[in-house]
């Protein structure tokens, strides 16, 4: 669940007070965003937003009153870090997934872009490795790892869990919303297969589910 990360990044926080922390997420990501800016203020830290989807993101959130305005409202320039206390601020990333132009690459590697990563980090991976990503993600915590930092990722540390719906959720949905049609999309083929299959199992006709691939049209009605 959700609710059982917080207390997990809360004991991060904890554990290294003296630490300047990094914590990279998605940044549509807008609960986990708030967990670690609400966790980050509790602890007399300021936020640093890196990234312009998060920036972006963060913005439109509390201009719709998704996201508490006070939580972000003293934000550090990240230029202005390097002459900070480490454990003064909690820096907010975009780029878990080792995309090369992206906050925590520029961050891994360009150390005179905002402050140089050293023993006083702690970078913190609040999300799973998309499969593909895998080297990307390994060439960052390498890096980090190799300028001092300490890295925490998942599931060592319980600082992410999915978002995407368990079985018992999808069959759930599927017998409460009892489609006419059932199309499963996101994933491999696989899993569009086993979802595909969970739908029969809950009642959807045989000749309702579509497995497409990508890039086929679909007509549904004339």
């Amino acid at each position: 669940s959700e609710r059982a990360v917080g207390p997990a990044l809360e004991d991060l926080f904890n554990r290294h007070a003296s630490a300047r922390i990094t914590v990279a997420c998605f940044s549509s990501h807008l609960h986990r965003i708030q967990q670690i800016a609400t966790i980050a203020r509790d602890v007399g830290r300021r936020p640093v937003l890196l990234g312009r989807s998060l920036q972006r993101n963060v913005r439109l959130a509390v201009e719709l009153g998704l996201l508490d305005e006070r939580l972000v409202a003293h934000q550090v320039d990240p230029r202005d870090v390097a002459g900070m206390d480490p454990a003064s601020v909690c820096v907010i990333a975009t780029g878990s997934q080792g995309e090369r132009m992206a906050a925590l690459h520029t961050l891994a590697f360009d150390q005179e872009r905002w402050f140089a990563v050293g023993a006083d980090d702690v970078v913190v991976f609040s999300s799973d490795v998309i499969p593909g990503n895998e080297s990307a993600v390994n060439l960052l915590v390498n890096q980090f790892t190799r300028l001092g930092a300490t890295v925490v990722r998942s599931p060592r540390e319980l600082v992410h869990t999915s978002g995407h719906a368990k079985r018992e959720e999808l069959a759930l949905l599927l017998e409460l919303a009892r489609p006419g049609i059932f199309v499963p999309v996101h994933g491999e083929h696989r899993h569009l297969a086993a979802h595909a299959d969970l739908a029969q199992r809950t009642g959807v006709v045989r000749e309702a589910v579509v497995v497409a691939r990508d890039g086929a049209e679909l007509v549904v009605g004339e």
